[in-house]
């Protein structure tokens, strides 16, 4: 049991560094899965969320979390949390989501095929954003299955993709697939020489008649007159 649970876990380490989080595409950057990632962004914050086809429901929301700088603001002199602050978010952090038919803390514009959701940094109901030379992190905490993207957003310059690239995925695979294979290995060979270890050893059975039959009659048992052959004094 403990050899299966170290498979799983190595399988399951090595798809969670295997996921791409987002990639840069013409226009800005693709969100493609849920976690944390940081992004270079323009001076207005805003997001897309595409429909594949003009029929498409876009099942499920986008929600994402954004660093910010306070989750309180004064209001009649005292502190009240604003309006996007929702306790599902990391700490720090407050909740931009949009809906098919309605957002939370942006503003929602849809032209066909496209949903639109605006970031206000002018607002007084949303928290603020917290940015360091442009540069904001994010958590991605749910997409629908319509393409979500960044408007005018890039990744670091160190890294086009969040999880580093398409030929450091294959190295993590045939890596850890050599780490599967090499446990399996190990694994069989142990259950093959504990088998082998603890199998009787067969013996001849002519010799073991002998070895039983002279063990069982104990040499007092051979000495002792028999009951038969004794004569009785009357």
């Amino acid at each position: 049991m403990n050899s299966i649970a170290v498979i799983v876990n190595v399988i399951i380490a090595c798809s969670i560094h295997g996921i791409k989080i987002a990639k840069e595409v013409e226009g800005g950057v693709q969100l493609l899965h849920t976690g944390k990632i940081e992004l270079i962004l323009p001076e207005r914050l805003s997001f897309t969320v595409k429909k594949l086809d003009p029929s498409q429901n876009c099942k499920g929301d986008f929600m994402v979390c954004y660093e910010v700088t306070a989750t309180q603001g004064e209001v009649d002199g005292e502190k009240e949390y604003y309006a996007n602050y929702w306790q599902v978010c990391p700490p720090g952090t407050c909740a931009l989501m949009i809906h098919r038919e309605t957002v939370y803390g942006l503003t929602r514009k849809v032209n066909n095929d496209q949903i639109y959701g605006f970031f206000s940094d002018d607002g007084t109901m949303v928290c603020p954003r917290k940015l360091e030379n442009n540069r904001a992190t994010f958590t991605v905490r749910e997409l629908p299955d319509c393409p979500v993207f960044v408007n005018g957003a890039r990744l670091p310059k160190d890294e086009k993709e969040v999880t580093k690239g398409e030929s450091t995925l294959k190295w993590i695979i045939i890596s850890c697939t050599a780490v599967v294979l090499l446990i399996l290995i190990v694994v069989v060979g142990f259950c093959i020489f504990m088998r082998c270890r603890n199998k009787p050893v067969a013996v001849n059975s002519d010799d073991g008649d002998r070895y039983v039959s002279k063990s069982v009659i104990s040499p007092k048992t051979q000495n002792k007159p028999s009951l038969i052959n004794t004569p009785v004094e009357i």
